[in-house]
């Protein structure tokens, strides 16, 4: 049962300091009480009554905690707020993954060329579709319906370059933990339209006027230009 002790500070000040046994965790917990100015000995001694019996409920309930478990509480919310803000900053458009960390990742492994193509697509094709949608929420079908899209007025060779950019994107994603499930996996790679010209031997070689062409303008180009195109 709680009980109440009369306290009087140096100044002259009278309190009360109130404790309250736990059974349940087998300490005891302290509050103090400050009568208001002026208020007669039996005012005092009936609030005090009061104040001991509610503090005495809300021990018995859990409701009151000790500055070791305040501590604690406010450490572990300290860590959640961390925890959460960690999480948080996971949460990335596929704009911002793209260009805070996909393109400066890939950047320092492929050829100026091959950096303004994928930039090229990045900003033509897929960030004006997915680029406000955040990574984990961007499904299989959005990326299908993007590629599909794409296809009907693009070449397939296009296509496929699209396609391993966004796969090459969401691989990158998957592994540094950003989205839990790669998209990627339930996207076919296009296929070739029936109506799309299959590019044979014979058009990939020049014919001898065009090949006469290209030596003549090579001799206009420095000399490790030349050596290139004899080899």
């Amino acid at each position: 049962m709680a009980f109440a002790k009369k306290r009087t500070k140096k100044d002259g000040t009278i309190f009360y300091e109130i404790r309250a046994y736990c059974a349940e965790k087998k300490c005891h917990y302290t509050k103090y009480y400050y009568p208001p100015f002026g208020w007669s000995a039996r005012s005092i001694e009936k609030q005090l009554q009061t104040e001991v019996e509610a503090f005495q409920v809300a021990v018995n309930a859990g409701e009151v905690l000790s500055k070791a478990e305040k501590k604690a509480l406010e450490e572990e919310a300290a860590r959640q707020a961390a925890r959460e803000a960690a999480e948080k900053a996971k949460l990335k458009t596929l704009k911002q993954y793209a260009e805070g960390v996909y393109m400066p990742a890939k950047e320092q492994s492929i050829a100026e060329n091959t950096r303004l193509s994928y930039w090229s697509n990045l900003n033509e094709h897929i960030i004006p579709v997915l680029g406000d949608i955040l990574m984990v929420e961007i499904t299989p079908a959005m990326v299908t319906k993007l590629l599909l899209d794409f296809q009907k007025d693009h070449s397939h060779g296009s296509a496929v370059k699209v396609y391993n950019i966004l796969n090459g994107l969401f691989k990158m994603a998957y592994k540094d933990d950003t989205i839990t499930v790669n998209p990627m996996g339930k996207v076919d790679r296009p296929k070739q339209r029936k109506d799309d010209k299959a590019i044979t031997e014979a058009d990939k070689a020049l014919f001898a006027d065009e090949l006469i062409h290209v030596i003549d303008c090579v001799h206009r180009e420095p000399t490790k230009w030349q050596a290139f195109i004899y080899l």
